[in-house]
């Protein structure tokens, strides 16, 4: 009966963990899809879906990352303190390891491999637009005698740039979704886990109004 208390309770660990990493994912895939499905969306709603398509991506990573390392731990290794040092590294520099270090079998694949390899570009690009709104730079248009000119941060609030930072979005989860697709040391189980819980877009309308 105490085995069968014990199994249960580690269960609920498990569960309650799940809830409180997740919760920033499934929260901003909302916040997201709520901007998107908009009419006339505002410099504010520009802003915010770009800081709500970061959080997604960088945390979303993050936690396949941190789980898939986690995975093939040995026992005796506290898991917290692997966690954490995992969490020191940021979550580019753990893509870059895992496309370049990770045990891959592109058979018949290669050329796919060499493609989504862009993802480490798309990734860079990706996140200079939130770092410059969290850092605080100019949105500013100064108007000198009739001529306007906007910040560089400005002239990123608009459409055209929202629907190229959702093409980013989608291209580096399709990329990353290919390599674990041949990552031969995560079982065709856990990959499933993997592409609900964080590798998706389905939040992202199809059409989306301008």
């Amino acid at each position: 009966m105490n085995a069968e208390k014990d199994e249960i309770d580690e269960l609920l660990d498990k569960v309650i963990m799940s809830v409180e990493s997740d919760y920033l994912i499934i929260e901003n895939r909302k916040r997201c899809r709520a901007i998107l499905l908009k009419q006339d969306k505002t410099e504010e709603d520009m802003m915010d879906l770009f800081i709500y398509l970061h959080i997604i991506l960088e945390v979303s990573l993050n936690g396949l990352f941190r789980n898939i390392s986690l995975s093939n731990l040995k026992k005796g290794i506290d898991e917290l303190e692997v966690s954490k040092n995992l969490d020191n590294i940021s979550f580019m520099d753990k893509t870059i390891m895992f496309i370049y270090d990770s045990s891959f079998d592109f058979d018949g694949k290669l050329d796919d491999a060499t493609s989504f390899h862009k993802v480490i570009g798309k990734l860079k690009e990706f996140s200079g637009i939130r770092n410059e709104l969290l850092h605080g730079h100019t949105i500013k248009m100064v108007n000198n005698n009739g001529n306007k000119t906007l910040s560089h941060l400005k002239s990123q609030l608009t459409p055209d740039n929202m629907h190229k930072q959702i093409n980013r979005f989608k291209f580096i989860i399709d990329g990353i979704t290919f390599y674990l697709s041949c990552l031969i040391t995560v079982s065709d189980k856990d990959k499933e886990g993997y592409y609900s819980r964080y590798l998706n877009y389905d939040f992202i309308p199809n059409d989306i109004p301008e």
